[in-house]
């Protein structure tokens, strides 16, 4: 029991030290890299949104575990002679926060964006 009860603590000591290491980093990440663009409120959501160029518009939204800056970096500027483009962080993703403590599906995101 002894045993057990050691291996239990050791395990839960781990796990809040890489809390606290991920919880660090991400704040490294953030400070590197603030927000390039503005944030929006849909539906009482808070959506990070960089919009840029002249022209009709052209909504990107990135994929899984991404953000905007995967489309802004040398996509979006590649066309925003031609299109006003519209790339979102997705809800939960990037700079902009979840809504939905579960995490939002896809037909929830698909509403707000």
């Amino acid at each position: 029991m002894r045993v057990l009860t050691y291996t239990l603590v050791f395990i839960a000591v781990i796990l809040v030290a890489l809390w606290m290491l991920a919880n660090r980093n991400e704040r490294r990440y953030e400070a590197a890299t603030p927000p390039s663009g503005q944030f929006i409120t849909v539906d009482g959501h808070k959506i990070h949104v960089q919009i840029s160029g002249n022209g009709p518009p052209l909504v990107m939204i990135h994929g899984a575990s991404g953000n905007l800056l995967d489309l802004t970096y040398r996509l979006a500027p590649a066309v925003t002679d031609r299109f006003t483009v519209i790339a979102f962080d997705r809800p939960g993703l990037g700079y902009s926060p979840t809504f939905n403590g579960k995490g939002e599906t896809l037909q929830e995101q698909a509403q707000v964006l």
